[in-house]
């Protein structure tokens, strides 16, 4: 009798603990659902402390910070910036809020469907004539094109790029045509997001220098021309627009 007495008990107490288990879990999914984060793996994912408050700020330049470094935590955290967002956007009651954060969620659903587009520089590359001495191949900047991450980095026409983060032209095979290292380098930069930062090795008269550039998105009309860019963009801005679209509505818009 005390046998079975005890091994009531033990059920007892070891659905109690099941219990306890439970209601701890169902504690920290509601916990999460209203403290604006997500999980990504293991890490807990949240909105950069403060930032929200600080797009309501009534200073201007505290406002731009504020979205700037949103900005960048979006770049970073595509895959759970826009439902976090949307959160923000669909509870705040604040007009600079909700555009702000109604923009960023736009850019970030259609970044993380569509990609973010390819990286650029902004500079015309030139055929090489007699190279330096110690230099086997390279890539002559004929011109700097203005407003352009490349004339915000710094760099001249007369530059000699040699090298690219850690690629070094150099060290390539020496029946590399210097046609071959330039798409090399094209490529290298077009595999490359908006806001990416690579690193030139170049060789300004006898002195090497590094120079750090921030990539902007390349225009479509470098890759299409002129005027099929165009139509290219309005048939992309449409199906972007679409998906973008079919994503809110899902989201219960």
């Amino acid at each position: 009798m005390m046998v079975g007495l005890e091994k009531k008990s033990q059920r007892r107490a070891l659905f109690a603990e099941r219990g306890r288990s439970i209601l701890v879990l169902l504690i920290f999914v509601v916990a999460m659902f209203f403290s604006g984060s997500s999980v990504v793996g293991k890490e807990k994912v949240a909105l950069p402390d403060g930032v929200v408050e600080r797009l309501a700020s009534e200073q201007f330049q505290e406002r731009n910070q504020a979205y700037d470094q949103l900005f960048k935590w979006t770049q970073k955290h595509l895959e759970v910036a826009p439902k976090l967002l949307y959160d923000v956007w669909k509870k705040s009651e604040q007009p600079e809020v909700k555009t702000r954060c109604y923009e960023l969620m736009r850019e970030s659903v259609i970044a993380r469907e569509f990609g973010q587009g390819k990286g650029f520089i902004g500079i015309l590359m030139n055929t090489l004539g007699v190279l330096p001495k110690g230099i086997k191949n390279g890539i002559s900047v004929a011109q700097v094109l203005p407003k352009t991450p490349g004339a915000k980095a710094g760099l001249k026409a007369g530059d000699l790029i040699i090298g690219v983060d850690k690629i070094d032209f150099n060290n390539l095979p020496a029946q590399k045509q210097h046609v071959e290292v330039m798409q090399l380098f094209q490529e290298y930069t077009k595999s490359k997001h908006p806001k990416d930062a690579i690193v030139l090795h170049l060789l300004r008269g006898e002195k090497k220098i590094d120079k750090k550039v921030v990539l902007g998105k390349r225009p479509e009309a470098v890759d299409h021309g002129f005027f099929d860019a165009g139509e290219e963009r309005a048939k992309k801005r449409a199906e972007c627009e679409a998906y973008f679209l079919k994503w809110m509505q899902e989201m219960g818009e």
